[in-house]
């Protein structure tokens, strides 16, 4: 019952993320974003394609994956969005020191998703890729993560 609800929902949201992608490109007119769009769109198919099978309705099995190996892929999302987000907004030229520095922080910005994961001693295929895509949301959002958390300590 649940496995026809689920593969629907995320083929719709998935639809509209690519309709959403292709009506940006077509205004800005961008090349660039259109590469960009492409293989992040790619990546997110395949990525869904091996953990859930999409768009098969097979529901992941709670199989583990052990809690280092999930923290590492934790932290490579994290560091990824602080890159996207450099990248998305770049309206000068390109520099390194741009996009390492913030990189510096990534294990601040990855203590709120690191909490979520309790006292696990493994992490579900399913979990690993919520977890990462929150990893990568709260990389790309790394200023207003960092400001919310210094106002609660203030």
């Amino acid at each position: 019952m649940l496995e026809p609800l689920y593969r629907n929902v995320i083929a719709v949201a998935f639809v509209a993320l690519i309709v959403v992608g292709l009506v940006d490109v077509i205004t800005t007119r961008s090349s660039r974003r259109l590469w960009i769009w492409a293989v992040c769109m790619a990546l997110a198919f395949l990525l869904l394609r091996s953990v859930i099978d999409f768009p098969a309705a097979r529901v992941p099995n709670a199989g583990g994956i052990p809690l280092p190996v999930a923290i590492s892929v934790l932290f490579v999302s994290t560091a990824a969005g602080i890159a996207a987000n450099y990248i998305f907004y770049v309206r000068r030229r390109f520099s390194w020191m741009a996009v390492i520095r913030p990189l510096c922080v990534t294990p601040i910005v990855l203590l709120p998703v690191l909490a979520s994961l309790g006292a696990l001693d493994l992490v579900s295929p399913t979990q690993l890729v919520s977890f990462s895509f929150l990893s990568f949301q709260n990389g790309f959002f790394w200023r207003t993560v960092l400001e919310h958390a210094k106002t609660k300590v203030a």
